[in-house]
């Protein structure tokens, strides 16, 4: 079982985004069952990004069975969204305020259901976070390619530290072709600049692209994965070599990319959430 948490410095790096689309992509390429939980309780985009209907299935379903003693392993499905065959999403909580107990039998129950586990969250320096990032086997920062965003970091370093071993940082949103040129904070500056923080080992990039942009708006972000993989756009390419730098931090035998699979996209485009249970 695999648990991969997204954190960023400070709110706008695109972190729901990449949860969405990294969720997608590994539930395609490694043909397992992943399981996409909303801990952004602040926000709560990711039912945004996916439908333009609100998605109601989530933590608080599975709080409130667990206190009233009702909760069983075929309860379960009942807290989570079908998104496509493979890729299940539990919203974040509006009604109740979880701890380490609960979100400890969250991971535990789910894990038994799903060989992979993406958390979105929000970077605070709490208990329930912090427990979080130690039960995760790899973390990944993202953040944008400008200055403001790598001063966030290192004013919050204490928050990163503790998990170096496991730490991986997604440059997002790159300048594409000439405006790159442009720009006097370069890949190369913001690179040695997240390198002098001592979190060098694992960068990664991924382009800004305006298709993707585009679907965020039409809350159809799995539309441009499935379009993405079908024309091998940049970013999913770039997304794959984050799934394998993950693969590579693991070292997990259940993580194994198997040869890319269309399984999980049943029609030619996604309107909204696929299908319902």
């Amino acid at each position: 079982m695999m648990i991969i948490t997204l954190i960023s410095p400070r709110r706008g790096m695109g972190q729901t985004v990449t949860s969405i689309n990294l969720s997608a992509l590994i539930s395609s390429i490694t043909g397992n069952k992943t399981l996409l939980i909303d801990m952004n309780d602040k926000n709560g985009d990711i039912s945004a990004y996916l439908s333009d209907s609100s998605i109601t299935k989530g933590i608080d379903d599975f709080v409130n069975m667990y206190i009233t003693g009702v909760l069983t392993k075929d309860k379960l499905k009942m807290c989570v969204k079908k998104v496509t065959s493979n890729l299940d999403i539990m919203a974040s909580n509006t009604c109740y305020n979880i701890d380490e107990m609960l979100i400890s039998s969250l991971i535990d129950n789910y894990s038994l259901c799903y060989p992979n586990i993406i958390i979105d969250l929000n970077l605070s320096d709490n208990s329930l976070e912090e427990k979080l990032k130690e039960r995760s086997d790899v973390i990944i920062a993202v953040l944008n390619q400008t200055k403001t965003a790598v001063l966030s970091m290192a004013e919050n370093i204490q928050m990163y530290v503790p998990f170096m071993d496991k730490l991986l940082v997604v440059i997002n949103r790159t300048l594409p072709g000439c405006y790159a040129r442009k720009t006097s904070y370069s890949i190369s500056c913001i690179k040695k600049d997240i390198e002098s923080l001592g979190f060098g080992k694992h960068i990664y990039e991924l382009e800004y692209n305006f298709n993707l942009f585009n679907e965020c708006n039409r809350n159809h972000t799995l539309n441009f994965i499935m379009e993405g993989l079908e024309k091998q756009y940049l970013y999913v390419r770039q997304l794959k070599a984050i799934a394998s730098g993950i693969n590579n931090i693991s070292r997990l035998d259940n993580f194994k990319i198997q040869k890319e699979r269309h399984i999980f996209f049943p029609g030619k485009l996604i309107h909204g959430l696929v299908s319902k249970r």
